[in-house]
């Protein structure tokens, strides 16, 4: 369903439940007067969704999307602007901080876990 006749449909059951007088808004543009019935009858989550700021949050895209979905149009996206994704990697290569070595990693015979201190390596069990 389009997110537009939702929230003209959440903005007419406000309408009713505020008796057909228009809202008044404060300062920050948050409505003082909403209906009784609007909160009984809506949950929050909706009415939050049709606010016309807070919108769509990114959360709720990701909740409906699927992920090979989400991943299908990120790879369309990538494939489709070569060179905005050739600015994002040289931009991320100068921005990220080097990758200092790899802490070195304690093994032997007959254990596949590799210990992060010599001490360790000497007190495993495994392979013994």
């Amino acid at each position: 369903m389009d997110l537009y006749i939702v929230w003209r449909a959440v903005r007419l059951v406000i309408a009713f439940s505020a008796g057909f007088r228009p809202l008044k808004r404060s300062v920050e543009g948050r409505s003082r007067n909403m209906g009784f019935l609007t909160r009984l009858f809506i949950p929050r989550k909706v009415r939050r969704l049709v606010h016309p700021v807070r919108g769509v949050k990114r959360s709720v895209k990701k909740a409906v999307v699927p992920k090979p979905v989400r991943n299908a149009m990120w790879t369309a996206h990538k494939v489709a602007h070569p060179v905005d994704s050739a600015a994002y990697a040289l931009e991320r290569s100068l921005r990220t901080k080097a990758r200092t070595a790899k802490s070195p990693v304690y093994m032997h015979t007959g254990c596949s876990v590799r210990h992060r201190s010599p001490e360790a390596r000497t007190k495993c069990r495994n392979g013994r």
